[in-house]
C-alpha cells in the first residue's frame, strides 16, 4: 500500500486549521481580565469605552461580564506589530 506524500506548507495549514477549530473559548470576569493585561480594573472599562479596537466584553447573565482571552491575546498580538 503506497501512502501519499502531503506538501509541508498544505500540512502545517490543515495542523493550524485542526488547531483554530479545537480551541477552546476561555473567558475571564472584569478582574482576572485586567490582572491578565497587567493593568487596573479602570483602565480595562476605560479601553472598553474608549478603544474601538478593544475586544468587546460579553453579557452572560444579569450581573455578569466576560471577555474572551482568545481575543484578547489576538488583539495583543495586533498591537505589537
Amino acid at each position: 500500500m503506497k501512502q501519499e506524500t502531503i506538501p509541508l506548507p498544505a500540512l502545517k495549514q490543515a495542523v493550524a486549521e485542526e488547531l483554530a477549530r479545537r480551541q477552546e473559548r476561555r473567558n475571564a470576569r472584569p478582574t482576572g481580565t485586567a490582572q491578565y493585561l497587567g493593568v487596573s480594573l479602570a483602565t480595562l472599562w476605560r479601553w472598553h469605552a474608549e478603544r474601538p479596537d478593544f475586544p468587546r466584553a460579553r453579557k452572560i447573565g444579569p450581573r455578569a461580564t466576560v471577555w474572551d482571552l482568545n481575543e484578547i491575546d489576538a488583539w495583543l498580538n495586533a498591537q505589537e506589530q
